[in-house]
């Protein structure tokens, strides 16, 4: 009788060896699961810090591009009234002078300013073509955003249904499908209620 409970209290302990084993291994894999989740998710998070310095820099550029653009704009409008009210006013004579003492700026002078006036407009206006051509007219852009097409399209639905239109005529003047009719009726009607 002792050799029949030696040999299930043998059975009974390597069963328990063998269900350690087996639970040292799982937990191993699980320990080895979560480093790779937490690599996974470190180089997740650089490259999601990398997208976003890069982002950071295009914006920057985008932002100086277009400070550059509308600096360019400013001062091409500025250098043209400027430019054309000295083209059209005298120059100003010396009052130490006398009355027949030239003045401190020749008239070479004013025109190798002018030539070098010319010369920065032309330049701005250079820089300019290239920046709209990436950029559009600021002017020309309109921020229009409807965000209830459905709203007004049920209360077309509703009024024409009410004006004892069918589904089909509705769905026809809509350009909407009879299903979709339906719905906009129906979600009206529960609305209303």
């Amino acid at each position: 009788m002792g050799a029949f409970w030696l040999a299930i209290s043998l059975l009974l302990h390597a069963f328990s060896f063998l269900l350690i084993i087996l639970l040292y291994m799982r937990l191993s894999r699980l320990g080895e699961a979560e480093q790779r989740a937490a690599k996974r998710a470190e180089e997740l998070e650089e490259a999601m810090a990398a997208h976003l310095v890069a982002w950071k820099e295009e914006n920057e550029r985008f932002l100086g591009e277009l400070d550059a653009l509308l600096r360019t704009k400013t001062t091409a409008g500025a250098a043209k009234q400027p430019l054309a009210s000295k083209l059209a006013a005298p120059a100003p004579r010396s009052a130490s002078g006398g009355s027949g003492s030239a003045s401190p700026t020749s008239p070479t002078d004013e025109s190798g300013a002018e030539e070098k006036n010319g010369e920065i407009a032309q330049t701005g206006q250079n820089d300019c073509d290239v920046a709209l051509d990436y950029f559009p007219d600021i002017e020309a852009i309109e921020d229009v955003l409807d965000l209830s097409p459905s709203a007004s399209a049920a209360d077309a639905a509703r009024r024409l249904h009410e004006e004892g239109a069918t589904i089909e005529e509705i769905a026809k003047k809509l350009q909407k499908g009879k299903t979709e009719v339906e719905l906009l009726l129906k979600f009206d009607r529960k609305t209303s209620e």
